[in-house]
């Protein structure tokens, strides 16, 4: 990532906090959760589905302050926040602690494209929201994903009022659903656009990593 792009970033979490991305989670993300377990008695919450899903893994790409972050570390899920702006996740880590949902939660500071491409971690649920711009990042998202593990990507759609500027590409949810169709170790592959509001309409990805 270019280090003006960084700076900016930096600028913007640490002026205007939450409001760069609302404080509310995506929808979605709690039904990920859900789909990790197989034991449909352990999801409504409680004890049992803490325990179910304390022995799986969760990585939030582009995690800014931990919105959906958050989510995944409260559920039980050992999880681990990627972003590349240090004041987003020295104050990711810092809510964390003070809210008490820092047990098992790792936080890391650097450029995804590089990260993904190097890392040796598996997950069994990858999460990346509003990543525009990134060739490729959806296919280098997947191979983070565990065997089963689950895959959640999420856009503003191309006629979103709210989302990137015009210059950044907006994939569409057909473009979206041949990159992820084109990985064969990937399964049960759905796109839908989903319309939040009179300001936001989001392209949705799952999928699952054969086991």
């Amino acid at each position: 990532m270019e280090p003006d792009m960084r700076t900016l970033w930096n600028d913007r979490w640490a002026e205007e906090g939450a409001a760069v991305e609302g404080s509310e989670p995506n929808p979605e993300v709690e039904e990920a959760i859900a789909g990790l377990l197989p034991d449909a008695s352990a999801r409504p919450g409680g004890e049992e589905r803490g325990n179910a899903l304390s022995a799986l893994r969760a990585v939030d790409l582009g995690a800014g302050l931990g919105r959906n972050t958050r989510v995944l570390a409260r559920a039980g899920l050992q999880t681990t926040a990627v972003d590349f702006s240090p004041v987003a996740i020295a104050a990711l880590c810092e809510h964390a602690a003070a809210e008490g949902w820092d047990d098992g939660l790792v936080g890391i500071t650097t450029d995804l494209v590089p990260w993904m491409a190097t890392t040796q971690e598996r997950y069994d649920l990858v999460l990346g929201c509003y990543m525009h711009g990134i060739d490729a990042a959806i296919t280098s998202a997947a191979g983070l994903l565990s065997p089963g593990g689950h895959l959640l990507w999420i856009l503003h759609a191309p006629d979103s009022p709210h989302g990137p500027p015009p210059q950044i590409h907006r994939p569409s949810a057909e473009e979206v659903f041949a990159e992820a169709s084109a990985l064969d170790y990937l399964t049960d592959v759905r796109v839908e656009t989903v319309v939040r509001d009179e300001r936001f309409s989001d392209t949705i990805l799952t999928a699952v990593r054969q086991g």
